[in-house]
């Protein structure tokens, strides 16, 4: 009776130690997944600022590249891309610069004086660039954790 006894404490021991095992596993492994989850999560926040800011101004310079639609100018002191189009028959100019951290579009009629306050932010940056050369626009944003990201385009105008 005594080694069924023994047998039965051992076969209990060893169920609850595998339980145990099983369960730190469990929790280790949890843990290991969440910390990637995170770091995943926070490079993806990284790169999205400034990856938009660079996908939008590309997107909108092709929206607009035709002759004499696209060109740089200054918005109070603010370097600024200028976008020209006709609608109904009236000249809009939607401008696109880098004002209070964040990157920002105005859209007026071309005859009104802008004000960079007035632009609707689009995305927070540290820093926002455009330079022309040529028919080429290279067009720069940096995050406001420091990630930078550019494109060079071409444009008609």
């Amino acid at each position: 009776m005594k080694t069924a006894m023994k047998r039965h404490t051992a076969d209990s021991f060893s169920s609850f130690l595998l339980l145990l095992i099983f369960s730190i596993f469990t929790l280790l492994l949890s843990g290991t997944g969440a910390a990637v989850y995170k770091n995943s999560a926070a490079k993806l926040d990284e790169n999205y600022t400034s990856r938009t800011a660079v996908a939008y101004v590309s997107e909108k310079l092709r929206q607009h590249d035709t002759a004499g639609a696209v060109s740089l100018t200054e918005v109070e002191g603010c370097s600024a891309l200028a976008l020209l189009e006709d609608v109904s028959g009236e000249r809009f100019v939607t401008y696109i610069y880098f004002y209070d951290g964040a990157l920002r579009e105005l859209f007026m009629r071309a005859s009104s004086q802008p004000s960079a306050a007035l632009g609707t932010a689009i995305v927070e940056l540290a820093d926002f660039t455009v330079e022309q050369t040529d028919a080429m626009l290279h067009v720069s944003a940096v995050s406001p954790d420091g990630n930078e990201h550019s494109i060079l385009l071409h444009v008609d105008s």
